[in-house]
């Protein structure tokens, strides 16, 4: 996910899993595994492995994650949600299941 956003363009400033920056900060009411900017944007890395999609913490995440925006600007902030090959329809669900946006959100797998 982080090479994924990397070559995107975003530059990855915070990241969870023995990567060599720092973890992580809050968003909302959770952690992302990953946190980068482009052009000034906030963008929003998370991995989830496919059978945890409809866990109360993965459900706050979807929402806090996908729904957030810049503060000066209100431009929607990409949310990266990275799952298992085949997942992809399930994870955009799961999201919407949440009361979360898919208008910035990007599955891959």
């Amino acid at each position: 996910m982080v090479r994924w956003m990397q070559q995107q363009g975003v530059s990855v400033t915070h990241a969870s899993g023995g990567l060599s920056l720092p973890d992580p900060y809050k968003i909302g009411r959770h952690e992302p595994d990953a946190i980068g900017t482009r052009e000034g944007v906030i963008w929003i890395g998370e991995a989830k492995v496919g059978n945890d999609f409809t866990a109360a913490t993965s459900q706050e995440q979807f929402a806090d994650f996908s729904r957030r925006q810049m503060s000066d600007t209100g431009t929607s902030c990409p949310f990266t949600l990275c799952v298992p090959k085949g997942y992809n329809g399930a994870a955009e669900q799961a999201v919407r299941d949440a009361g979360g946006s898919v208008t910035n959100l990007t599955v891959i797998s």
